[in-house]
């Protein structure tokens, strides 16, 4: 997910003709930073991403289409967990299970 806000970031940065480090200058982080989201190395905070929004004179949310609809059929895809109903666990048994998730 991170990768896609990156690319589309480096996608708009590149369409207004801004270098890296212009848009770093204007945002008052370096370049390597700006690199770095775009790249999908590091994650944009929702700060962040305002104020490169602003900086693109491009609406936040555009950063984050497609990124939503691929991320709800990630979730469709993971496994549902079930809370396990009515089942007492005594202490031997917790330690038990706690040794079995913990390796």
């Amino acid at each position: 997910m991170h990768y896609l806000i990156g690319q589309r970031i480096l996608r708009k940065r590149k369409e207004l003709g801004y270098t890296g480090s212009q848009l770093a200058t204007i945002l008052g982080v370096s370049q390597q930073q700006i690199s770095r989201y775009e790249r999908g190395k590091n994650k944009v905070d929702l700060l962040h991403l305002f104020r490169i929004s602003i900086a693109l004179k491009t609406p936040m949310h555009w950063f984050l289409e497609d990124i939503t609809e691929q991320l709800a059929q990630f979730l469709d895809d993971e496994p549902k967990y079930q809370p396990i109903a009515n089942k007492r666990y005594n202490k031997m048994q917790l330690q038990a299970e706690a040794t079995l998730y913990s390796k």
